[in-house]
């Protein structure tokens, strides 16, 4: 996952600044052959010491940085913005920053995130968790793509499990990737306990849409029951809209254990067959 494609969303856990520092350089290697914009926000290594890290360790960051393209930015100065952490705040700055990427003409943006700015305790810090599920639909545009780095030593192990399943991907876990669609979502991969939150979230996205929505899910080729479950409870909150699930065979037959066109007014279209 050292090369991300726009719409990603990755959870990085690391256990030593080595590690931490090496998968930066490599992710930021990624962004600038791919030609986006890259931003590195940091905060346990301070920005000088960061900058002059990338620009000895990756050919043409110093003048990325010139031309903008290029940035590493203090946590402090986008997440605990004016001393507390708001989810809203920071999802539209990503976005804004997504857009003037591409009117730079700039193939979207990478962004590179030191999470132990959540351990400041400061206000909104709380609502964390929340925040990494709920920042997934900011990228189902497909015009953005994140790693967040949780260091080991500082998360414990609680925590750390449910900020990867509040990621659709991380490394050696199972892998979920979506974007937006005229009608809805389309999602892909696998869902399982793994990255089930960031599931959840994507479809809680869906709740104040006032158009029907489809869920075009016919490229999970694996889900469970607590997938299923969760889609349900989209059409539940989506009372007097309609809410289409296009289903393969296995989230189809979770989809009918549990009733959910019965109880939830959801509608079940089968995947189409395949035409030989």
């Amino acid at each position: 996952m050292t090369d991300p494609e726009l719409g990603d969303h990755i959870c990085q856990p690391f256990r030593t600044i080595e590690d931490q520092l090496s998968s930066t350089v490599d992710f930021v290697r990624s962004g600038m052959a791919r030609s986006r914009s890259v931003v590195v926000f940091t905060h346990t290594i301070e920005r000088a010491a960061m900058s002059a890290w990338l620009e000895s360790q990756v050919d043409g960051f110093a003048e990325a940085v010139t031309r903008g393209s290029a940035d590493v930015v203090p946590c402090s100065e986008v997440h605990l913005a004016d001393g507390r952490f708001d989810p809203e705040r920071t999802m539209g700055g990503f976005a804004s920053a997504a857009t003037a990427a591409e009117a730079a003409g700039l193939n979207g943006i990478l962004v590179v995130v030191d999470m132990a700015w959540a351990l400041r305790q400061l206000p909104g810090t709380e609502r964390l968790l929340q925040y990494e599920a709920a920042a997934n639909a900011v990228f189902a545009d497909r015009r953005m793509a994140a790693v967040c780095q949780y260091d080991r030593r500082l998360f414990g192990a609680s925590v750390l499990r449910r900020a990867c399943a509040a990621h659709p991907l991380t490394p050696d876990q199972s892998e979920l990737r979506f974007d937006r669609t005229h009608h809805g979502l389309r999602v892909w991969g696998t869902v399982d306990d793994t990255n089930l939150d960031a599931f959840a979230g994507l479809l809680r996205s869906l709740a104040d849409v006032r158009a029907d929505v489809t869920v075009d899910a016919a490229g999970l080729y694996a889900a469970d029951v607590s997938a299923a479950c969760l889609i349900a409870d989209c059409a539940t909150a989506r009372p007097g809209r309609r809410t289409v699930v296009t289903a393969g065979l296995s989230l189809g037959r979770f989809l009918t254990l549990i009733d959910a066109e019965k109880l939830t007014g959801l509608t079940v279209q089968a995947e189409p067959a395949p035409t030989s």
